[in-house]
């Protein structure tokens, strides 16, 4: 083995020690070019998901204002137009058809559908069942929002296929899934048709086929099991019971509820009774955000308010807009974006509105800002 001098050990270590130093500086760099890099990527995603927000909500017509008193109009209109009368809402908003400061009753409707020539059938406890084979427009009575717990507004449904068109208000129509649906909704339902054209009796007919066919598991069992009362007859009985429910039941959930979605209409079903728990956001973490492009900034109010001035950089998203509709503004935009709304001020509930209903489109990260308009005019706010 030769040896080492050591000399030969001192000359290496300053070039050891130089090496070391050099790939230290070269690891420092290559990090810090990484999180520019992701920064900027994530600044960039930020900004093209506010350029998607405005280019899509522009394309949809916003209106100017809630639709809640004249919804039943619109929902009458619509389910008119549906089956070929010819409808103008302008014609119908008068104390005769809307005597409800609320909106128009079933009364009402009832009269727009006789003025105008057609035949409206009145039912409670209708089914998807019965939605799909009458294949007829229909006005519901569902939930005004996701979490209300009374059913105080209208909508004009339309089965295609193996969904539910709805139409809100004066909003063109949305393909919904019949969990996004059969939750908000009472049951109580005004079939739209043709003069001389009654629901009731197909109805019932339905309603027969369905309640036959639901008792086909239960006499067949009945038919094979016999009379015994030996052990193995009873547990055998028993076991038959027991898959005889069961078929029942997936069998009545075929036919009268959504198997593919049922996770989202049940939780859209307790939605009233187990509200979510928003983050909000103070003031000065307000500012913060309107000036974090990675945050997206909404103003919930109306769009006559919006044109007089709001926070820069903010998108106009009104509080009444349907959960349709903003299926359509925010396609395409991650769930897990970050997402403040803001309206006129603090004990304005308009952001509380809209945040439920970006909640139930399945948005993770809503917050409701603390503050509005007003009280960062009054603080003199500069952004």
């Amino acid at each position: 083995m030769a040896s080492i001098s050591a000399r030969s050990v001192v000359r290496s270590v300053p070039f050891a020690f130089s090496f070391s130093q050099s790939c230290l500086v070269v690891l420092i760099a290559w990090l810090t070019v990484s999180t520019v890099s992701v920064r900027g990527q994530e600044h960039r995603k930020s900004i093209s998901y506010r350029e998607r927000l405005l280019s899509q909500s522009a394309l949809v017509e916003m209106g100017s204002g809630h639709s809640q008193p004249l919804c039943g109009i619109y929902a009458g209109c619509r389910a008119l137009d549906l089956v070929g009368f010819s409808c103008d809402p302008a014609d119908f908003v008068t104390a005769h058809y809307i005597s409800d400061r609320m909106g128009s009753t079933p009364d009402d409707l009832l009269r727009m559908i006789d003025k105008v020539g057609a035949e409206a059938t009145p039912l409670m406890f209708v089914s998807k069942l019965e939605l799909e084979l009458l294949g007829a427009p229909v006005i519901a009575n569902v939930r005004s929002r996701p979490s209300a717990t009374v059913h105080d507004h209208w909508v004009c449904v339309f089965p295609e296929g193996s969904g539910l068109t709805v139409f809100d208000g004066p909003y063109a129509g949305k393909s919904v899934a019949p969990a996004d649906f059969l939750p908000v909704w009472n049951g109580y339902a005004l079939f739209v048709g043709q003069s001389n054209w009654n629901a009731v009796f197909w109805v019932w007919v339905i309603r027969i086929f369905a309640v036959l066919l639901l008792m086909s598991p239960t006499m067949l069992l009945l038919y094979f099991s016999g009379q015994t009362r030996s052990p193995v007859g009873f547990g055998r009985q028993t076991g038959a019971l027991i898959v005889t429910t069961l078929a029942v039941a997936l069998l009545g959930q075929f036919l009268f509820g959504d198997l593919t979605n049922y996770q989202r209409g049940i939780r859209l079903s307790v939605l009233p009774w187990f509200p979510h728990l928003r983050q909000t956001v103070s003031m000065e973490d307000f500012v913060t955000f309107a000036n974090d492009d990675s945050y997206l900034l909404l103003d919930t109010r109306f769009t006559n308010d919006f044109a007089y001035g709001s926070v820069p950089g903010a998108v106009n998203i009104p509080f009444y807009l349907p959960v349709t509709e903003l299926e359509r503004c925010f396609d395409g935009i991650p769930k897990d974006v970050s997402i403040v709304l803001f309206c006129q001020s603090s004990t304005c509930g308009f952001s509380e509105t809209l945040g439920e209903k970006l909640e139930f489109i399945g948005f993770e990260n809503v917050m409701i800002a603390d503050v509005g308009i007003n009280e960062l005019r009054e603080a003199n706010v500069r952004f």
